[in-house]
């Protein structure tokens, strides 16, 4: 029996998580209702069940979304090494670049796409099949003179997804003129061809993808991780204002980090 690839392994542990069967979420309108009995403003942590908020006497404090524990003390961010006490913290707090993480490009599994001669807006965050994540490709296409962005094979949708994803990567990876052929794939979707396969290449690039959704608290797929380190689900209803927009006085930047 052949021996399953050791990221190919690690891969579908990682993806087994987002399967499995957990109690039943507090719902954001819930969540609210319940933090809002004991405080006048909150921020969402990128974390499951915690929010920085202030209180009615104007305290800062950490507030768990069912509004029934709060945390005396402060979080302190592992990347940034900052300490996270306030609402303007949380705030901060979501925008993570590669260069908080100690990362550098070739660390993590990107395809360029679009006009190389604008700024890096944006990476985007797509499952082989994800409908979705092809809609939004798509509408990228529409724009494709408009917009600079990395596209991230990042397979959570199990072991078919996690194949074809490091597949479509390792097509990549071995012939980096083949990036526009494996992107066109993306866009058109399942089904999708055999591709030999390339021994050299081992993917880790693909894992670290799919760990960094764990490291945003994203909840699937598509994502767009822009270049002020915001990273947010889903198809903005102004995509372009979106990509080119930049958290206020923005200090941080990825145009220093290593490319292929």
């Amino acid at each position: 029996m052949m021996k399953k690839r050791p990221v190919l392994l690690a891969l579908t542990l990682l993806v087994s998580g987002f399967s499995q069967a957990e109690a039943p979420s507090v719902s954001p309108a819930d969540s609210e209702e319940a933090v809002a009995k004991n405080v006048v403003k909150s921020v969402p942590l990128p974390l499951d069940g915690l929010v920085a908020a202030k209180d009615k006497n104007g305290n800062d404090v950490i507030v768990s979304t069912n509004g029934r524990y709060f945390l005396k003390g402060y979080l302190q961010d592992v990347f940034t090494n900052k300490q996270i006490k306030t609402v303007d913290d949380a705030v901060d707090a979501q925008y993570l670049t590669l260069a908080n993480m100690g990362l550098n490009l070739v660390d993590i599994g990107t395809i360029p796409y679009g006009n190389p001669k604008l700024p890096l807006q944006a990476r985007i965050m797509v499952d082989p099949y994800c409908a979705s994540c092809t809609d939004l490709l798509r509408k990228l296409s529409e724009h494709r003179d408009e917009v600079h962005v990395e596209i991230m094979l990042t397979p959570i949708a199990g072991q078919m997804s996690i194949k074809t994803a490091l597949n479509l990567w390792c097509t990549y990876e071995v012939d980096y003129d083949k990036g526009r052929e494996v992107v066109e794939l993306l866009m058109k979707g399942k089904p999708y061809p055999e591709l030999p396969e390339q021994p050299t290449c081992k993917g880790q690039r693909v894992l670290l993808n799919t760990m960094l959704t764990r490291t945003f608290n994203l909840k699937g797929v598509p994502a767009i991780w822009r270049v002020d380190g915001l990273a947010q689900p889903g198809i903005p209803n102004d995509l372009l204002a979106f990509l080119n927009e930049r958290r206020p006085s923005d200090e941080s930047s990825d145009e220093s980090v290593v490319s292929k």
